[in-house]
């Protein structure tokens, strides 16, 4: 099962024929108190969660937890060379549920922008942000669609992934910094839960907290092409050697063969 059958409910789940497995990759367990996902869990034979704070959380609830993170199409999302060089593109990519985050960097990203003439900002989503105090010529929104958005990261140059300090954020899986990672592109992103496990396993990104460390990262890396590329490379080397569905999805199949 992924995640409960209706939303925030418990329901058929422990009817279902044994055995059963769980796997969570959002904090869903914050909804309505939680009652529904302890439920669940532990009606699971095993629960698979996306990172390491869910899972301390469900072996509260489960007999049986274990890791598994999300994987990257490292095939289909990789890097390439960028056809225009002359403008560096600091991208961002998600849905409007988490425009709070994005909206949160707008001081930063407003002196960034207007610090550098050569720097643009996109936002590639299924709806259009607001950041009413930035040159609307110096950002630009691109509709979400499948076929589009790897060629949409492998578009930019910095890949944005700002959080809240929350649990609801601790939940998170990183999606949106592997998708930059596995395009080679360099990371700035809030260091919480997951997203600072990541920065952990190599020099790939920089964590940011507070306007000025956005600013001053986003100085660093618009300035050097160099790191740029440094960050990128080793960026998409962590994917390859753990995120990539080819290393995930033997052991996803383990995982369901064993229970």
């Amino acid at each position: 099962m992924q995640r409960e059958m209706l939303s925030s409910l418990a329901t058929l789940e422990g009817l279902t024929k044994r055995p059963r497995l769980l796997d969570v990759d959002d904090a869903i367990h914050l909804l309505r108190g939680g009652r529904f996902a302890r439920r669940i869990a532990g009606a699971c034979d095993r629960v698979i969660c996306g990172n390491a704070w869910l899972a301390d959380v469900y072996s509260g609830w489960a007999r049986d937890v274990v890791i598994l993170p999300t994987g990257v199409d490292a095939d289909r999302y990789h890097p390439i060379e960028k056809t225009q060089a002359d403008r560096l593109v600091i991208g961002w990519i998600g849905t409007a549920a988490n425009f709070p985050y994005l909206e949160s960097l707008e001081p930063a990203l407003k002196i960034v922008l207007a610090r550098y003439d050569h720097v643009d900002l996109r936002i590639v989503s299924n709806a259009r942000p607001s950041f009413p105090t930035i040159d609307s010529s110096r950002w630009s929104f691109v509709q979400w669609s499948e076929p589009r958005e790897v060629s949409e990261i492998q578009a930019t140059d910095i890949g944005l992934m700002p959080l809240a300090d929350t649990d609801w954020a601790r939940g998170k899986c990183s999606f949106k910094m592997l998708q930059y990672m596995a395009c080679g592109k360099p990371v700035i992103v809030s260091p919480i839960g997951m997203n600072a496990d990541i920065l952990a396993m190599d020099t790939l990104g920089i964590g940011a907290r507070g306007i000025d460390e956005w600013v001053d990262a986003l100085d660093l890396l618009v300035a050097s092409h160099a790191e740029r590329s440094r960050l990128g490379r080793a960026g998409r080397t962590v994917i390859e050697r753990t995120f990539s569905l080819t290393m995930l999805v033997p052991k996803l199949a383990h995982h369901l063969r064993d229970v």
